[in-house]
């Protein structure tokens, strides 16, 4: 088993959400965005947490965002798929903002990794007293000239108070955070007593990463460091003082993900073959719920 050893050798490893350090090679992914480096993929043997290895240093991460396609930090992006992303992402944050108004007791919201800050303005207009952190400054300067809202760098968040909020949300972002486990330490701290923790997350027992294997664009190697599925968000909950309250689908994100993964595997986007396969994978996960992407909703206890 040398590509199990491959890991077992770094002695300061351990997986982040059960504290076993036992891993198994599943595949090998490209980054298809950036650089076309090819990352391994392993498999935590107790919890199943999927990892990137071997993640990039702190330091270099931020060169593997360096991408006018990368949708999540501007609305400008060419090309037809990324068109279609941000059309969907102006229907997508009204749903967004429709489950933490369902699910917080209160109106005080902080968006963790808030890209353009597309869903903060939007969360603004309904009458939520929102704020946003994103690291990237490119992003940030976007929010302030597009939408008049200053972001934050996430150092601020270990300057609130405990107990400050009634919702934080993480749309796609804790699958781009290092230290993950010690960050849901922190916004426990944050949260009021009943505040929800949404989190989004690509879903790897989903249909289409079955059928795309290797070529699944929501591995996004290095920039997606963790990869989920419910069994790991249900272990963090019962450990880090949450219950896990509900789990959502996001039933758009199949068909985005579906034309970059066709991309990937043959160069040709194939929107219709995109189209009527995602719609057949929805289909088959209202009973099995094996979406491409889940959003989680924990409640502090």
């Amino acid at each position: 088993m040398e590509t199990t050893q491959k890991i077992k050798e770094d002695i300061t490893f351990r997986c982040p959400v059960c504290g076993m350090n036992v891993f198994s090679y599943v595949l090998t992914a490209e980054d298809w965005l950036v650089s076309k480096e090819k990352f391994d993929i392993y498999v935590c043997q107790y919890c199943k947490l999927r990892i990137t290895h071997p993640q990039p240093k702190i330091e270099k991460l931020s060169s593997y965002y360096e991408s006018n396609n990368y949708v999540s930090h501007n609305e400008k992006a060419t090309g037809l798929i990324n068109r279609l992303f941000i059309l969907a992402r102006h229907f997508t944050v009204q749903i967004k903002v429709s489950i933490v108004k369902k699910y917080a007791c209160g109106k005080i919201l902080m968006d963790i990794g808030a890209g353009s800050g597309s869903f903060v303005a939007h969360a603004i207009k309904k009458g939520f007293e929102a704020s946003g952190v994103e690291v990237n400054e490119n992003a940030r300067l976007f929010c302030q000239q597009h939408y008049g809202i200053e972001l934050y760098p996430p150092s601020i968040l270990k300057e609130f108070q405990p107990n400050k909020f009634d919702a934080l949300t993480l749309w796609h972002v804790l699958e781009h955070i290092s230290d993950f486990e010690q960050q849901i330490d922190l916004y426990h701290q944050l949260l009021r007593k009943k505040g929800v923790l949404i989190l989004a997350l690509p879903n790897f027992e989903s249909y289409d990463a079955a059928y795309f294997k290797e070529n699944w664009a929501a591995w996004d190697v290095p920039r997606h460091l963790w990869h989920f599925s419910p069994n790991q968000i249900q272990f963090l909950s019962n450990n880090k003082g949450f219950t896990l309250e509900k789990i959502l689908p996001m039933m758009l994100d199949v068909y985005y993900i579906s034309m970059l993964s066709f991309r990937n595997m043959s160069g040709k986007t194939k929107i219709l073959t995109s189209i009527v396969l995602s719609t057949w994978w929805n289909l088959l996960a209202l009973k099995s719920r094996r979406f491409s992407s889940l959003i989680y909703v924990l409640r502090k206890l």
